[in-house]
C-alpha cells in the first residue's frame, strides 16, 4: 500500500517520533485520497508497510480516529472515514458558530494589512492546487481560518479549534473538486472576506464568514449515512 509522504508538521505535542511520522503518512493519504474512503486499516499490515512497531501505529490511528479520519468499530475494523451529509453538517453547524465569534473577537487585533497575510494564503493554496499538491492547498485554506481563532486571543476558542480543524481538512478534502469546479480560485471564495478585514468593516466580515460556510455546505453533494456502509 502506498502512503503519501507528507512534510514535516510543526507539532510540539508529539515531536519527532515515529508516532508523528506514522501520523503524518497516515493523514496525507486519507486527505489525498490514497487512501480511499471506507477502506479497511490493521495495525498489523501498516507497521509491515511503514517498517515500524505496533506501538507508533496504535497510537497514530487513536489520534485520527480522534480528529475523525478514521471509524472504528468494536470486532469490525478500523476504517477511513466516509464523508457524509451529516458528518458535513455537524461541521458546518459548529463553524457557523464558531467563526464568527472568532471573527468577532480577532477584529480589534486586526489592520487592514492582515488582509494581505489573508490574500497570500489563498494564492499559495490556488498555486499548490494547481501544482497537484492539494495536502498543502488545503493546509493552506486552513491557515486562512485559523488566523481569526490565533487573533482572537481567546486561548480556549483555539483549542476548540485545534480539536476540529482536521476535520475541517478533511471535509475540505472530500469536496473540494465539487467546489472548485463552481468557483476554481480560492482567493475569489474568500475574496468578501478579504476585502472586509481591507476595509475593516467588521460586519462585512461576519457576514461574509457565514455566506461562505452556507454556501460551502450548498455546493457539497455528499451521500447520507444511510447510503454508506463500512464493509
Amino acid at each position: 500500500m502506498e502512503y503519501y509522504s507528507a512534510e514535516p508538521r510543526n507539532d510540539s505535542t508529539w515531536g519527532k517520533s515515529s508516532s508523528l511520522h506514522v501520523y503524518q503518512m497516515l493523514r496525507g493519504s486519507i486527505l489525498t485520497q490514497k487512501l480511499a474512503p471506507g477502506t479497511r486499516l490493521t495495525e498489523t499490515a501498516v507497521a509491515k508497510d511503514l517498517c515500524v512497531s505496533l506501538t507508533p501505529v496504535r497510537q497514530a490511528f487513536s489520534m485520527l480516529a480522534t480528529q475523525g479520519l478514521l471509524a472504528v468499530f468494536p470486532y469490525r475494523g478500523t476504517f477511513v472515514t466516509i464523508l457524509t451529509k451529516e458528518y458535513a453538517n455537524d461541521i458546518i453547524s459548529i463553524r457557523k458558530v464558531l467563526e464568527p465569534l472568532a471573527c468577532a473577537l480577532a477584529f480589534e487585533h486586526l489592520t487592514p494589512a492582515d488582509a494581505d497575510y489573508l490574500y497570500l494564503q489563498c494564492e499559495m493554496a490556488d498555486i499548490k492546487a494547481k501544482s497537484g499538491n492539494i495536502l498543502a492547498s488545503i493546509d493552506y485554506d486552513i491557515r486562512f481560518h485559523e488566523f481569526f481563532f490565533e487573533k482572537s486571543n481567546n486561548a480556549l476558542l483555539l483549542q476548540v479549534w485545534d480539536t476540529m480543524k482536521n476535520r475541517v481538512a478533511f471535509f475540505q478534502a472530500g469536496t473540494k473538486h465539487i467546489i472548485t469546479s463552481k468557483v476554481p480560485l480560492l482567493v475569489n471564495r474568500h475574496g468578501e472576506m478579504i476585502r472586509a478585514v481591507r476595509q475593516m468593516d467588521r460586519e462585512a466580515l461576519l457576514a461574509a464568514m457565514i455566506a461562505h460556510l452556507e454556501i460551502t455546505m450548498c455546493n457539497a453533494k455528499l451521500p447520507s449515512a444511510r447510503e454508506i456502509s463500512y464493509l
